[in-house]
């Protein structure tokens, strides 16, 4: 290959710009052929490009597996905390308003109980002023 091609090629290379079978006749040409002094530095980069390709590995290739989010059991793991909130959120609820009504029935008992008291005071008393009057009646009666 004239020299001319491979220094266009080179400079081709080196702007990105080759393609495949272009970069395969590079690398030949620097590895089969009495390279030109000012290209020896280019032999070393290529014939590695060469050693690199013939070389094969023994190691099995281990593909990572993507990790699946399970949809699935996250829904109904999902489900589960929401139903079991809920359940709990009104177990609570009506705890709550359990201790609130036996406040409430307690509080209304004692107002009850402290009504019934006085009732019964004033029973007492207006059985008191009721005996009073009549034994005053019969003091004016038998004074008559």
């Amino acid at each position: 290959m004239e020299l001319n091609n491979i220094e266009k090629l080179l400079d081709k290379y080196f702007e990105g710009a080759t393609s495949l079978n272009e970069e395969a006749i590079i690398r030949q040409y620097f590895t089969t052929q009495k390279v030109p002094a000012h290209l020896e530095a280019y032999q070393d980069l290529f014939g590695y490009y060469a050693f690199k390709n013939a070389e094969e590995s023994n190691k099995p290739i281990v593909l990572n597996k993507k990790f699946k989010v399970p949809y699935k059991w996250l829904s109904i793991a999902a489900m589960f905390v929401v139903v079991l909130g809920s359940y709990l959120y009104k177990n609570q609820v009506d705890k709550t308003k359990q201790a609130q009504l036996l406040k409430d029935y307690q509080t209304t008992q004692q107002a009850l109980e402290l009504i019934s008291n006085n009732l019964n005071k004033s029973t007492f008393a207006f059985a008191q002023l009721q005996e009073f009057e009549n034994t005053t009646n019969k003091i004016f009666k038998e004074n008559e």
